[in-house]
């Protein structure tokens, strides 16, 4: 549950301590999956033995998940500054490394620094890293670099790094959809495993930066942050999954190639449409809960001051232009100060919900009913002067047969005032509340003052 103390921009603890120990484990899975392929080019014995697409995850790309999920790891906030110092280094070598790559394949300029780069015999692969990851990895070095940044350019430019390698993680699994759609081309992009490493990294990092960053919604406590990470992947799904479903039913045979592209518009325009009534349904709700909260009193469940006045004034509309009779009556429980004092604030609290109780049981469900303030109640309707007299007895009896109750610890008294309008065109809500309190306090001179403890039972 929420900590109501906590500001809805600020991310929220709970989720926080639950989200290191995911990011803990993904980033353990990426250096696993880094690991096995750097083993299966070392040792020839057990190159032999691991999967033909895991091998596709050369040495390079193994090198850099390892560089990039060693920095993850490292800059978390908790460590040491020491810590935090290795994990720049190392994202500073993982720089080096990717530009190296972009160096060599944009320029055709070897650094010298081509790590494991030469054909293994085992395999038959190269063990050179495309340019699109390393463009990829080159971001996630820079933006891990600055990952801790709160403000000014370097805050702007750690979000800039790392939702551009999000992006680019997303290319790199459209491509390899692509290629599944075209035939494997059997280059370093058709490994699962190489795909899986990077988008580890990149959950990671993006939820890294979000802790300080510009995607902290993400991690917010408030509704709109919920939403925000149940929207989130399902958007981001919604390009990818018709066409892994067309890809799936071209190879079995249960498409034709030409009708892809009209299938897969139409399941996504479905799918988008579905996460826009999802979205719509959870706005509305929130929408009510905010309403509900701003305009009720959350002790009795009655009509706060706000809400009071605001479907109060709505009573007296109708009323002015249908005709019908308004009135007002303001109810006053008496020394809840003083019961507070002496019997306690649970006592005054329940006080005022039978109070709350007792309105509710005598007037109608179409009556304006609101506590305006912590020891005074409203109601307003269109009702005579003559059902205020019958409305008024009522009450009387209600509470005299519940303060009857020998065992009650405080005694019920109320006084009230009632005012109808003459002439609704010409009165405003305020100044009738305003008279019918002025009427309570003459209704309470004129009457002897009631004793407020409850009886004690006799013998």
């Amino acid at each position: 549950m929420r900590n109501p103390a906590l500001p809805l921009s600020e991310p929220d603890p709970a989720l926080l301590r639950k989200l290191s120990l995911i990011e803990q484990g993904y980033l353990a899975v990426a250096a696993m999956l880094a690991l096995g392929a750097l083993g299966g080019w070392l040792s020839p014995m057990l190159g032999r033995l691991i999967p033909a697409d895991w091998a596709m995850l050369t040495p390079q790309i193994a090198v850099a998940v390892l560089l990039g999920a060693g920095s993850l790891e490292l800059s978390r906030s908790r460590h040491p500054a020491w810590l935090k110092q290795i994990g720049f280094m190392l994202a500073l070598l993982l720089a080096i490394l990717s530009v190296a790559v972009l160096v060599r394949d944009l320029f055709g300029i070897s650094t010298g620094i081509d790590l494991f780069a030469a054909t293994t015999p085992a395999l038959n692969t190269t063990g050179r890293m495309p340019a699109l990851i390393a463009a990829a990895f080159a971001v996630l070095a820079d933006g891990v670099m600055l990952i801790r940044a709160r403000r000014g350019p370097a805050s702007h430019l750690a979000d800039l790094f790392m939702a551009a390698f999000c992006l680019l993680v997303l290319v790199m699994i459209s491509l390899y959809m692509l290629q599944e759609f075209s035939g494997p081309a059997g280059n370093v992009r058709d490994s699962l495993p190489t795909l899986l490493s990077v988008s580890l990294l990149a959950f990671v990092a993006f939820m890294r930066r979000a802790e300080v960053g510009a995607f902290v919604t993400f991690l917010g406590a408030g509704s709109g942050s919920r939403i925000a990470r149940i929207v989130a992947p399902l958007v981001l799904l919604v390009p990818f999954l018709p066409q892994t479903a067309m890809v799936h039913a071209v190879k079995e045979g249960l498409i034709r190639t030409e009708y892809v592209s009209i299938s897969a518009a139409f399941i996504t325009a479905g799918l988008s449409f579905a996460i826009m009534l999802y979205m719509a349904w959870k706005i509305n709700r929130l929408e009510k809960k905010v309403r509900d909260l701003s305009l009720n009193d959350e002790l009795t469940g009655l009509y706060g001051r706000r809400g009071f006045y605001a479907v109060g004034w709505q009573a007296l509309r109708q009323a002015r232009r249908s005709g019908l009779p308004f009135s007002v009556m303001f109810i006053d429980v008496e020394n809840l100060p003083q019961i507070a004092r002496t019997h306690g604030n649970e006592t005054a609290s329940q006080l005022l919900v039978e109070t709350a109780e007792l309105l509710k049981a005598s007037f109608r469900a179409t009556d304006v009913i609101g506590r305006v303030d912590p020891a005074h109640f409203a109601v307003a309707g269109h009702f005579s002067e003559n059902a205020i007299a019958t409305m008024r007895l009522r009450m009387q009896e209600a509470v005299n047969y519940r303060n009857s109750n020998p065992g009650r610890v405080c005694a019920l008294h109320f006084s009230i005032g009632c005012v109808s309008a003459k002439d609704p065109r010409h009165e405003s809500l305020e100044e009738m509340l305003a008279r019918a309190d002025e009427a309570r306090d003459q209704d309470l001179q004129d009457r002897e003052p009631i004793p407020h403890a409850a009886p004690k039972a006799t013998r």
